[in-house]
């Protein structure tokens, strides 16, 4: 049987705006969605037919009690999801642009409280699960990222558990980024398998070439590069392919880069590390070509974790591409 996927990060609501083209404080009509990109995968794998485990915090509040029952809904595990007491859940507003990308704010003054402690993860029995997928803005989050990191460690030093890093970066939420950029250099040397977007790319190299971008991250491992409606690019030991994306009318683009990570962590779940080696160039296309469909699907759909689709609706996609 297939191993225990964990997926550790943010967990709240996004309020999405349902008027194109204006912003958050120019909107009036909004639509909740529960959200946060480790919570997106949880579902989105959870979905594909995989064992999942989320952990994370919530507040104790009306809000955090339907992100709990949403995550048991969809057959996500719930014993590491963490409730503060006295706490209030994130909560993020997104205006949304004629393209359909979405632009956040994210509102946790009230939700300081949130934490995860190292504590909290010396009880995870992590023999249990094939892979560990973490990042985004839980990294950002001074209570909760030096336990996330430490449990990455953990899984580096006592597993043969894959190891799978998003930072899905929020510019404007970094205060200081050459803390930033010093953090982010260990996780990505170290991680076994990495996705970005060109923007996150850009970000920690200051290329827009994506090809000039891969090589200053001086990474052998196993690296994805999403490109929007491009598609994305595979990088592994130098050799880089270009995998062109879905022709399709995308109505709304949140939750895309998480669709396409869960894509990418379902088909490498159950290698293990000592095996990575053994996953030629050609294999990652086709694993490409697998997530770029899951994340054209998330594109035609309005919402996050909601819009995640399913294995059949994933390989009816493909099918329809190859005839």
């Amino acid at each position: 049987m297939d191993g225990y996927i964990l997926c550790v990060g943010e967990i709240l609501y996004d309020f999405l705006s349902k008027e194109k083209g204006r912003s958050v404080g120019e909107s009036v009509f909004f639509e909740k969605r529960p959200g946060g990109s480790p919570f997106n995968i949880a579902v989105a794998l959870s979905r594909l037919g995989l064992h999942v485990d989320f952990m994370g915090v919530v507040g104790e509040d009306s809000f955090g009690r339907a992100l709990i029952g949403y995550l048991k809904e969809e057959g996500v595990e719930t014993s590491y999801l963490k409730v503060e007491k006295g706490a209030k859940t994130i909560l993020a507003f997104a205006s949304i642009d004629e393209d359909g990308k979405p632009d956040f704010e994210i509102y946790r003054d009230a939700a300081k409280e949130l934490s995860l402690l190292p504590q909290d993860v010396e009880s995870i029995d992590v023999e249990k699960f094939s892979a560990f997928h973490f990042g985004s803005i839980s990294l950002l989050i001074e209570s909760m990222s030096d336990a996330i990191i430490g449990l990455f460690r953990i899984f580096r030093e006592k597993t043969n558990a894959l190891t799978f890093l998003d930072p899905n970066i929020r510019p404007s939420f970094i205060s200081d980024r050459d803390t930033f950029l010093r953090m982010m250099s260990e996780l990505i040397q170290k991680t076994d398998v990495l996705k970005l977007s060109d923007e996150d790319l850009c970000y920690l190299t200051g290329e827009r070439d994506v090809e000039s971008g891969l090589r200053a991250l001086k990474r052998d491992s196993i690296t994805f590069v999403t490109l929007g409606r491009k598609g994305c690019i595979v990088s592994m030991k130098g050799d880089i392919i270009y995998v062109p994306a879905f022709d399709i009318d995308a109505v709304e683009t949140t939750g895309c880069g998480d669709a396409f990570m869960a894509g990418v962590i379902y088909q490498l779940h159950n290698i293990g590390r000592g095996k990575l080696d053994t996953v030629s160039i050609r294999m990652l296309k086709e694993i490409a070509k697998f997530s770029n469909a899951a994340a054209a699907i998330v594109a035609t759909r309005y919402g996050a974790a909601v819009s995640m689709p399913t294995v059949e609706e994933v390989q009816e996609l493909l099918q329809g591409r190859s005839k």
